[in-house]
């Protein structure tokens, strides 16, 4: 049984909160202390980089090593939440082409490299000790 160390896929599924999927390691391992890098949004799945025991107080060296995003995109709404949540999924319209291929392209590569994140304020980050997507929802 892993006492100290770091799980580094742990997987989030969309619904449940990043403490709800700690809550279910620390049963798993029979621990108190764990700790992640990175709060996932409840409607996000993901993977969690996870710490156990003794390695918890390594998080503040390691969490700011740099993270990589994949996601999907829908082209043609937008919402407050700059989410789903927030649109009616059945009036997304799909495109046959809005941009080509080198319009895209060049769109793209403006997200490439390093970015500094303004995260929404319907994201998973601490403001006043509540999460933003509570006090937004």
């Amino acid at each position: 049984m892993i006492r100290n160390g770091f799980l580094l896929s742990v997987y989030k599924p969309e619904g449940i909160s990043s403490f709800k999927a700690l809550a279910d390691v620390k049963k798993q391992f029979n621990t108190r202390k764990v700790g992640h890098m990175g709060t996932l949004d409840p409607l996000a799945e993901g993977v969690l980089a996870v710490a156990v025991g003794e390695a918890t107080k390594l998080i503040n060296y390691v969490e700011t090593e740099p993270k990589v995003y994949e996601c999907g995109i829908y082209f043609g709404d937008t919402s407050e939440t700059l989410d789903r949540e927030g649109v009616d999924m059945s009036s997304l319209k799909v495109f046959e082409q809005l941009f080509s291929e080198e319009e895209l392209a060049q769109i793209l590569a403006e997200f490439v490299g390093e970015v500094d994140q303004m995260p929404p304020k319907y994201s998973a980050l601490k403001v006043e000790g509540r999460r933003a997507y509570d006090m937004a929802r």
